[in-house]
């Protein structure tokens, strides 16, 4: 190589991050393996698809353009001192994009075999090209998917091209609001009272309510709105707004200001524009369990969930919103199967129908929205306190049936059994009987007790009376307020204990190291060494803080990180470690599906790229830390 050459590669690389911070020995030692390649407008550097990687590109001068041409969706443009190639090298496989040079260009070329010693032996080298590929691996805020299209399903709502709405007050008669739709090409009119959002009618309501009832022409549209209206901030997504028509069963949402929510509409966005600008439609099948008549036919739900998780984890979605969303659709099965047992139950008239609130909830992941595809369906029922013996009876039998009724169907419907049901007749119970359990768990627990209290402290509604719920979360604060002055007993203290107790014997990269072959099986159970001890030490810390605004982990964490400022880089690096586990398991689970084989948690670590290991590890020490902190606020000696 002419010194001049060696010269212009090495003023390059100086300039060039991460190259930047190697030693000087080393990037003198890195300069022989560095050619410069030229390109013309229009030469395709890296094709799409292909398998071939020869190294990490530098660009010295010009435009290259990153592109998914499958789908035309640009992903970025590079130009002087930018890299790329770097994600194909750590990932392997076949390229997600093609690389074209806009103009003429010149790229430093780094063979593969020397970038991966550079990443090895560097450990600010690595950190740099990790941070990078972040968002493509743990799938995190972006609008790229992991083809490197543009993720629409993330974009902002206020960033959509969506129209204004039509508005009309609410005495206009219906007939004037359905000429309106027809001459405005819409399927939806804002009822509006003095600048006041007060209604939606859209043209099922014209169809369904008016013309059933039989109402004159004349009739004011206020007669057959919606009304209260859900609507959702700008800078929400159109991924937010999805899961916000699944839970409310709705298909408009209106857009409103952030700062003005209750006054001020922006837009309406239908279901069928959520369609447009995303593709496969969970809401087609909320719309489908809606309509089911019979159990069986709800058979086929979850494997046509698991199909829409996989194709949405695809596009890139994060593991927060991907297990909401499942827990959503869980819910709206389990929703439709209470309603199809309590119609049941009504015809058949036995035993006799209790006129008594209840509720029907989810506790364990299901209570945390944290549902994955080997998720068993925990859950119970609450029922208000009986006013005579009498009605205690008939309430037992009645919602003893119901239960069982319930359990059963859900079985049938694919959900993996538990004892841990409303079938069972301990977890089948009145308010009064919930409290006393509550407190018992609270003030009495043994290890074996705080075992079986945990998932309860998980709890969700998700059909029926909420009051009762409300009602019982209520006493379960009190009664951890008055159990934290008891200096004998620390319940919190045995429940942080839990958290502790889930610990590899070695470190993943340390277990790397072993001599083994990549085929060899040696297995990381992500569910015990990774999930459960976060989802215990968030749980313990939640109840400890008195936070019950959400049972959700990610929730638990960022309230915690709010709430502990001397905890809180712990806590933030260990709610990124969990978004890691927990997109690697939901994978992991979808794979085996798409297989053909049952989901486990039950990861080869042989199986991983060099970046996911390097991740995995990431995310292990983040847990570790985690643990360290627990035992550090509750005065517990962590287990070697």
């Amino acid at each position: 190589m002419s010194s001049n050459i060696t010269t212009r590669l090495r003023e390059l690389l100086q300039a060039t991050r991460p190259f930047s911070s190697l030693p000087a020995d080393a990037l003198d030692d890195l300069l022989p393996h560095v050619s410069i390649v030229n390109y013309q407008a229009g030469d395709v550097i890296i094709e799409q698809g292909s398998t071939e990687h020869p190294g990490l590109y530098i660009v010295e001068s010009g435009t290259v353009r990153l592109m998914d041409v499958e789908t035309q969706h640009l992903i970025r443009k590079c130009s002087e001192n930018d890299l790329f190639g770097a994600f194909e090298l750590l990932r392997g496989g076949a390229s997600i994009y093609e690389a074209k040079a806009v103009e003429p260009t010149v790229c430093a070329l780094l063979a593969s075999k020397h970038f991966n010693t550079l990443y090895d032996e560097h450990n600010e080298f690595a950190a740099h090209f990790e941070h990078d590929v972040q968002r493509y691996v743990w799938r995190m805020n972006t609008y790229i998917d992991v083809g490197g299209a543009h993720l629409l399903l993330s974009r902002r709502l206020d960033a959509l091209p969506l129209r204004r709405p039509v508005t009309c007050p609410p005495d206009t008669a219906i007939q004037q609001v359905a000429r309106r739709m027809t001459q405005q090409h819409v399927d939806a009119v804002l009822i509006v009272r003095n600048d006041k959002l007060t209604g939606i009618v859209t043209d099922t309501d014209i169809r369904s309510k008016f013309a059933t009832r039989g109402l004159a022409a004349e009739t004011p549209v206020s007669r057959i709105m919606t009304r209260p209206v859900v609507t959702i901030g700008g800078a929400a997504s159109l991924f937010d707004a999805l899961v916000q028509m699944v839970n409310h069963r709705v298909s408009h949402l209106v857009l409103v200001r952030e700062d003005d929510a209750a006054t001020e509409p922006v837009a309406v966005l239908s279901a069928q524009d959520v369609a447009h600008f995303r593709g496969k439609d969970p809401l087609a099948t909320v719309h489908r369990i809606d309509h089911i008549v019979s159990i069986d036919e709800l058979t086929s739900i979850r494997e046509e969930t698991s199909e829409q998780i996989q194709s949405l984890q695809e596009q890139g979605v994060p593991p927060e919103h991907l297990t909401r969303l499942l827990a959503s659709l869980y819910d709206r099965v389990a929703q439709r199967v209470l309603e199809l047992v309590e119609k049941d139950l009504r015809d058949e008239g036995t035993p006799p129908r209790v006129d008594l609130p209840w509720v029907w909830i989810r506790v364990g992941s299901g209570g945390r929205q944290e549902m994955v595809l080997t998720s068993e369906q925990h859950n119970a029922l609450i029922y208000a306190d009986p006013e005579s013996d009498e009605q205690a009876a008939r309430a037992e039998a009645y919602f003893a049936e119901l239960g069982r009724r319930v359990t059963t169907a859900l079985e049938t419907c694919g959900f993996p059994p538990s004892e841990l049901v409303a079938g069972a007749p301990e977890y089948c119970l009145c308010l009064g009987d919930w409290k006393r359990q509550f407190r018992t768990w609270i003030f009495e627990s043994d290890d074996d007790g705080v075992a079986e209290s945990m998932r309860f402290f998980d709890l969700r509604s998700i059909y029926g009376e909420q009051a009762l719920v409300t009602e019982l979360i209520e006493d379960v604060e009190d009664a951890l307020n008055v159990q934290a002055l008891d200096t004998e007993r620390h319940m919190l203290q045995m429940l942080a204990a839990r958290a502790l107790q889930y610990r590899a014997t070695l470190t993943i990269m340390e277990r790397l190291k072993l001599p083994r072959s990549r085929d060899t099986a040696d297995v990381y159970d992500l569910h015990a060494r990774g999930i459960l001890p976060v989802v215990e030490a968030a749980r313990v810390l939640a109840l400890d803080l008195r936070y019950f605004g959400s049972t959700n982990t990610f929730d638990r964490l960022r309230y915690a990180a709010e709430a502990l400022p001397d905890l809180r880089t712990t806590l933030e690096m260990a709610r990124e470690g969990y978004r890691h586990l927990a997109d690697l398991r939901l994978e992991h689970q979808l794979y085996l599906v798409e297989g053909g084989e049952p989901p486990n948690d039950e990861l080869n670590v042989y199986g991983l790229t060099k970046m996911q290991q390097r991740l995995l590890q990431r995310a292990a020490d983040a847990v570790a830390d985690l643990q360290s902190a627990l035992a550090e606020r509750y005065n517990l000696r962590r287990k070697a």
